[in-house]
């Protein structure tokens, strides 16, 4: 409820109309509780003058914190973290006055590096290195005021280089690729921003097949392992990913199948061990985790269940 546009109570209900939580900012100053179904808290928020002051905290069914921020005033300030259901940090940085700013690093589930980025007053700027789970180069990109701006470098397996597209103020100007010899070949132009790209590994094949218009990736966008085999197929709308997207294991075997809407998960998302069992099945509706999702060792048991409701984790069944 708010009066004359200042926040002065918040009431939760279930689906049933059951009050979940009661929350009185009647001098501007409090603390914001959302429960779960089951009574424990899902969200605590600190009020002072009417805005969020304080801490930010959600948390699991289980208890664990999922997501912890720092606000003054209104806006995201100082420490931001995510975690995952496990308790393994997901990724952490650091807000000023409501931007991000200084060094971002995201994690792997496993708790490996997945990338890092360096913002400042919101933009990113510099380098940014991206890895797969294994700790291999996935990407390596460069950042100029927010835009894309240098080398980026997209790798196969083992770090084997398959393109590098340069870009100048966010627009695409040239690619090259490993020769025979080992070393980039000359930059081939791309001109009015239009081009298939089509790059090659030092032992002869295809590395990869990336179409660009209008300086943005539109369509086809396939990476290929050194061997030959495919690696990445996958479609970009606008830039976005957009339809099914596939992802290999080295032996040929599908690793992952996601489906896109313009850059948002939406559909069933399903990974696989590189024996070909099923790894685990998630269900996605624009981007928020919905409905079940299960998970499975390398022998095909369930292990896992957790259910979802519109991006809010409910319920984690083990087994």
């Amino acid at each position: 409820m708010f009066e004359y546009g200042w926040l002065k109570r918040v009431t939760q209900y279930d689906s049933t109309g059951k009050v979940l939580s009661d929350n009185d900012f009647a001098n501007g100053e409090g603390t914001l509780r959302f429960k779960h179904h089951d009574g424990s808290e899902y969200i605590t928020a600190g009020y002072k003058h009417y805005m969020r002051n304080g801490w930010y905290i959600s948390k699991y069914p289980n208890g664990q914190v999922s997501y912890m921020q720092h606000y003054t005033n209104g806006l995201k300030d100082s420490i931001s973290k995510e975690f995952y259901v496990d308790g393994k940090l997901e990724n952490e940085g650091t807000y000023v006055l409501g931007k991000q700013h200084g060094v971002w690093k995201y994690y792997h589930p496993n708790g490996k590096l997945n990338y890092t980025e360096t913002y400042k007053d919101g933009n990113e700027q510099g380098q940014v290195l991206m890895y797969n789970d294994d700790g291999t180069l996935d990407k390596e990109i460069n950042y100029k005021d927010g835009v894309l701006h240098g080398n980026y470098k997209i790798y196969a397996e083992n770090n084997q280089l398959a393109i590098q597209l340069n870009y100048k103020n966010g627009e695409i100007v040239s690619y090259t690729y490993e020769g025979k010899d080992g070393k980039l070949v000359t930059p081939i132009a791309v001109k009015s921003g239009k081009a298939l790209v089509v790059g090659y590994f030092k032992n002869g094949n295809k590395s990869c097949e990336i179409n660009f218009e209008d300086y943005i990736v539109q369509g086809v966008r396939k990476i290929y392992f050194s061997n030959g085999k495919p690696y990445i197929d996958g479609k970009r709308e606008l830039g976005d990913e957009h339809g099914l997207k596939t992802v290999y294991h080295l032996n040929g075997n599908i690793e992952k199948q996601e489906n896109y809407e313009y850059g948002s998960l939406h559909g069933v998302v399903k990974t696989y061990y590189e024996n070909g069992k099923l790894k685990s099945e998630e269900h996605y509706n624009h981007g928020i985790r919905v409905g079940e999702h299960k998970f499975y060792d390398s022998n095909g048991k369930l292990t896992e269940t957790r259910n979802y409701y519109h991006g809010v984790l409910e319920k984690v069944v083990k087994g």
